[in-house]
């Protein structure tokens, strides 16, 4: 589902099933048939993927957008997953020897 917002005041304006670039053609014709002018529309926070970064230049071309930062969180964070779970382990590993070692009795 694609999902156009107002943020201030918060206001949905179109709803849609589906996410690629010409959902973004859709609100853009659903807007002026509601009496909207898409030219009008300065900004979008959009979904990071090209789908919707080449729907939005293609229907949207004046408005600037950004993309949405929890998305980048997520993609991040499941790039560096295993990474994660390496140094994890290792610094559990880590810190396990050392409690070890300071509680080892001395002969």
């Amino acid at each position: 589902m694609s999902l156009f917002v107002v943020l201030d005041p918060s206001k949905a304006l179109f709803a849609v099933d589906g996410k690629d670039a010409a959902k973004i053609g859709d609100f853009a014709v659903d807007l002026t048939d509601h009496g909207g002018d898409p030219a009008a529309v300065p900004e979008l926070c959009i979904d990071m993927s090209s789908a919707f970064i080449g729907g939005t230049t293609k229907h949207l071309p004046q408005a600037e957008f950004s993309c949405d930062k929890v998305q980048a969180v997520k993609i991040v964070n499941g790039l560096s997953e295993p990474d994660r779970h390496l140094f994890t382990a290792s610094g559990h590993a880590q810190a396990r020897a050392a409690h070890e070692s300071a509680h080892e009795e001395a002969p």
